[in-house]
């Protein structure tokens, strides 16, 4: 979806949108099979398997507006499983440790030597 939505015209800009899509390019540079994931109601945008290990994850422009922090994290941690759950955002403002669940900048994540 989120290369379709990029490609074709919108009125505005979406900058979620293409993020998506490098994480999503990135993932399956990486070796990651990926899927999007659905639990109850929430979406998660990725989840990425490799070598049978899971790994979820969430994009997003901005967390630092309290609703969409809440959107973000809300979905990864109604999952229960052990597995790792890491939002990428592009601001450095809201990159932590909560509960488990990591918030890296997206920028530092793609800078990774991996």
């Amino acid at each position: 979806m989120g290369l379709r939505n990029h490609i074709l015209p919108r009125k505005n800009y979406d900058l979620g949108f293409s993020i998506e899509n490098i994480v999503y390019f990135e993932l399956l540079r990486r070796g990651y099979k990926v899927n999007i994931g659905k639990y109850a109601n929430s979406e998660v945008d990725f989840v990425a398997q490799k070598n049978g290990i899971l790994t979820y994850f969430q994009v997003t422009a901005d967390m630092t507006n309290e609703a969409t922090f809440k959107r973000e994290m809300t979905p990864l941690e109604n999952i229960k499983d052990n597995y790792e759950k890491i939002v990428l955002t592009l601001d450095k403002f809201s990159v932590g440790n909560y509960e488990g669940i990591k918030v890296i900048n997206l920028i530092d994540w793609l800078l990774e030597k991996k």
